[in-house]
């Protein structure tokens, strides 16, 4: 299981996620709630893929691992990809940095029932994602096991590196997002330390009752507070992939990104 930091920090996630942190104002998916731009414990930049990619039952991202990272005191720095499921439960996978090594990185998977939920979550050690700016692919596909019960398997560079028994098999009317984390137990007025920046390819999902992947390659801004950006932004690597992380720009929640 995590530790308790990356427990709790994956749990809030699904809190800020679902807009259940009163104050904040969440921005994802183009719509938009006005609220404080105070303190938060968690400060989130993504991508949601367009709704014409909701209904899916995998969801894949390479993504660059970053290190080292200036990641602020008692934080995390995740970096993943996720999404809501057709019943409103969550799922995501991805890597962790976290202050206290912050020279390295292992790979996670959860999912939620709610936000009072502490998650089915797994975490590999520290250093079993490879530093260096290296490449990984990180992905959940949607699977039945040999008793039939439903689940989600986990990859990373295309092995399968667990399950999670669930009930809900596709994403429903949620498109699958990409995100940039920064992730403690309590609020900060600023984030404090960097956030990569790190570069996400290869964005794709497989819809329901197709065989093949549809490649993203533009999305809608997603924030979970007015305050996000900046620090933390998006931007268009320039090679067929985006950038999410410190010091990048802040396009409007409406905004189309697009970097294919």
């Amino acid at each position: 299981m995590p530790s308790p930091l990356l427990a709790g920090a994956l749990a809030a996630t699904l809190i800020v996620l679902l807009g259940c942190d009163g104050n904040l104002t969440i921005a994802t998916g183009g719509t938009s709630a006005s609220a404080t731009t105070g303190p938060h414990a968690i400060w989130q930049v993504g991508v949601q893929a367009p709704p014409a990619d909701a209904h899916a039952t995998a969801l894949r991202v390479r993504m660059q691992t970053h290190l080292p990272q200036k990641v602020a005191s008692s934080t995390t720095n995740y970096f993943w990809i996720g999404s809501y499921l057709s019943d409103g439960s969550f799922i995501q996978i991805g890597y962790y940095v976290p202050w206290y090594q912050s020279d390295q990185a292992g790979w996670f998977y959860c999912a939620f029932a709610d936000p009072q939920s502490s998650g089915d979550c797994h975490d590999a050690a520290l250093g079993t994602v490879d530093g260096g700016d290296s490449w990984h692919s990180y992905g959940l596909e949607a699977a039945v096991d040999a008793s039939g019960t439903p689940g989600w398997v986990a990859t990373f560079d295309d092995q399968r590196i667990g399950t999670i028994a669930w009930p809900a098999q596709d994403t429903g009317s949620h498109a699958p997002t990409i995100f940039a984390e920064s992730s403690g137990n309590d609020p900060r007025s600023t984030p404090g330390g960097d956030l990569g920046p790190v570069d996400f390819s290869q964005f794709a999902v497989q819809l329901s009752g197709r065989r093949d992947e549809q490649t993203i390659t533009v999305g809608l801004p997603s924030y979970n507070a007015a305050n996000v950006c900046p620090p933390f932004g998006i931007r268009a690597d320039g090679h067929g992939g985006v950038m999410l992380g410190s010091g990048l720009d802040c396009p409007a929640a409406l905004d189309v990104v697009s970097w294919g």
